[in-house]
């Protein structure tokens, strides 16, 4: 960050901190996509403001966005375990940026401190920790969401504006946190410029992990909610009563669940037909969207839906649930079915299979639909929404510098 000393101007600069203490690639990918990606455009945007993104070691090696007026501060310790980070959000930051005199702290991961002692802004992507605890036993999964309740009412009682990712996502958030209704605004999460552009050999990549075309893709196998048991369940009833010729490829990492979706594929008889591919890096995931027939997304819950995106963007036709955010992010350019119901998701994946004026027709508005989500517009909904909240329209924005 460059010393106020040294700048031009006898005023001194807003500090802005970006709290992504939260943040891990391998695991938040989302949220870690919309802090890289939204700091990019908020610093091009605003250069009259110095940032500082608070991460930990494990994300720095993952953040390669480089500005005069963006400095980047590292924690090692608040990265080693969920408590330290949480004494770390809670004493060490507000202190830090109450005696560095920050003009306001925007924490990007649900929650912030409980007592900021700046101005604050809170950017909630979903509340699936909860959805998740209600719809299992799992003693863990139940704690985490107790625990994820507490700082999120604390923090966003004290905030002084809450974003919110998706209009569904602003709906639940008032349902839960009755407060929050005057003070919550959709901004929504976009596809970052460039993202599908493939460096390896495609077919490369698909001879690495045995997958033949055609195949038919989808992208997030954990937790519970992105129902995978049920996309298998519609892929073996499509091989037995229609012959599909297509594999079933499942990228990313199922964890804990990954034994009981490979004994489900055993029962159904579709071992040699579904390729379980573990997590995969940026480029390789291009390889598999532009290659798949079509991409199924049979999530019960989301706070947005990136993939949707994703594949749009790489021209692969769409067939997804229709609950949650998702029919608000996918538009025009998805076949929805019901993710509970087996029968309505085979049907939508062979409506789309088996019609190639389909086909094209969802391509074509994937493309369009894809335009309508841009980084540029979500910084500068950010931007307009940090003035609302330090109450001035000075330098902040508007500058039209690009």
């Amino acid at each position: 960050m460059l010393n106020p000393k040294t700048r031009t101007s006898a005023k001194r600069p807003r500090k802005i901190g970006i709290d992504c203490l939260f943040a891990d690639p391998r695991t938040t990918f989302g949220t870690w996509v919309l802090a890289k990606n939204l700091l990019e455009q908020t610093t091009l945007a605003d250069p009259e403001t110095d940032y500082v993104i608070f991460i930990t070691t494990r994300a720095v090696r993952d953040f390669n966005v480089r500005r005069a007026n963006l400095r980047v501060r590292v924690s090692r310790w608040a990265g080693m375990s969920v408590v330290l980070r949480l004494l770390y959000q809670n004493i060490v930051l507000p202190l830090y940026i109450r005696w560095s005199g920050f003009s306001l702290l925007h924490s990007l991961g649900n929650y912030g401190p409980l007592f900021p002692l700046v101005p604050s802004v809170v950017t909630v992507h979903d509340l699936l920790a909860q959805f998740d605890s209600e719809n299992t036993n799992d003693l863990h999964l139940r704690i985490r969401a107790l625990v994820l309740d507490f700082l999120m009412r604390g923090s966003l009682k004290r905030a002084r504006a809450i974003s919110a990712i998706s209009e569904f996502t602003r709906r639940q958030l008032v349902a839960r946190f009755p407060f929050s209704s005057g003070k919550v605004r959709v901004i929504h999460d976009a596809l970052p410029a460039g993202r599908s552009t493939m460096t390896p050999d495609p077919e490369l990549v698909l001879r690495k992990y045995r997958v033949a075309k055609p195949y038919i893709l989808t992208v997030g196998l954990f937790p519970p909610h992105k129902n995978i048991g049920l996309l298998i369940e519609a892929f073996a009833k499509l091989k037995r009563e229609r012959g599909v010729p297509h594999q079933l490829v499942l990228v990313g990492n199922a964890q804990w669940t990954f034994r009981g979706l490979t004994q489900l594929v055993a029962s159904e008889g579709v071992n040699a037909q579904v390729v379980f591919t573990g997590r995969v890096g940026d480029d390789e995931l291009a390889c598999f969207y532009t290659g798949a027939d079509l991409f199924v997304y049979p999530s019960l819950m989301e706070g947005f839906g990136l993939p949707l995106l994703e594949a749009m963007a790489n021209g692969v036709p769409v067939v997804c649930s229709n609950a949650g955010p998702l029919p608000e992010v996918a538009g025009e350019a998805a076949i929805f079915f019901d993710p509970a119901d087996v029968e309505d998701i085979t049907r939508a994946i062979r409506e789309v299979l088996e019609t190639p004026q389909l086909r094209a027709r969802l391509i074509a508005e994937g493309r369009k639909q894809v335009e309508r989500f841009s980084f540029r517009r979500t910084a500068e909904e950010y931007l307009k929404l940090y003035r609302e909240v330090l109450g001035s329209n000075e330098s902040l924005a508007g500058s039209g510098q690009r």
